[in-house]
């Protein structure tokens, strides 16, 4: 893995095996796994969100990555087919043959069209999100979407801040993200 976002994922993998967890990232997704992903979204991934997925395509359901919304939360990073899912499910149902609206992806104001997602936790109750459309509205490119309560966090810049931020999460909290009651969390990696 090279570049910034290839060496955080290496750091996210050396502080998790500094803890004694073996974290894994599944083999990157190929060209037409992302081209298939623009033309159902309709969204470039020649960028960094295309980078991170290139380089990893998931965690297999394992925490990765730390996002601090209003409470500190470990997060994994779905497959890109897990996150096209995600994203293709807040897309409005219809009654005119299958076209959809995509400015109606999302009810809530708090995530547009443009928003994908690169992780998740509990079954995507946190997420986190790439914004696409950010640097033409000269708005922060990662937010953090949190249900109950419903909110919206900016976490990052980009997805290079996001992993050096999460990663800086990880080494510090690390206790707090992978055990629970004193025993690995069933989202942490396995042992090494």
């Amino acid at each position: 893995m090279t570049g910034a976002i290839g060496r955080e994922l290496v750091r996210a993998k050396q502080i998790l095996a500094e803890h004694g967890f073996a974290l894994e990232f599944a083999a990157g997704a190929s060209r037409d796994e992302l081209a298939r992903a623009e033309r159902a979204t309709g969204l470039s991934f020649d960028n960094e969100l295309g980078e991170l997925f290139a380089a990893a395509n998931g965690s297999f359901g394992k925490t990765c990555f730390a996002v601090q919304t209003d409470e500190l939360t470990a997060c994994c990073m779905p497959s890109l087919e897990a996150a096209l899912t995600r994203w293709s499910d807040w897309l409005p149902h219809t009654t005119d043959g299958g076209s959809r609206n995509p400015q109606r992806i999302r009810p809530e104001r708090y995530v547009r069209p443009t928003c994908f997602p690169f992780a998740e936790f509990n079954g995507w109750a946190t997420a986190a999100y790439f914004d696409l459309n950010a640097r033409e509205l000269d708005a922060p490119a990662v937010i953090a979407y949190q249900h109950d309560p419903d909110a919206m966090y900016v976490v990052a810049e980009n997805i290079a801040a996001f992993l050096s931020r999460s990663n800086a999460l990880l080494e510090q909290h690390s206790r707090d993200l992978l055990f629970v009651d004193g025993r690995p969390s069933v989202f942490s990696p396995k042992r090494l």
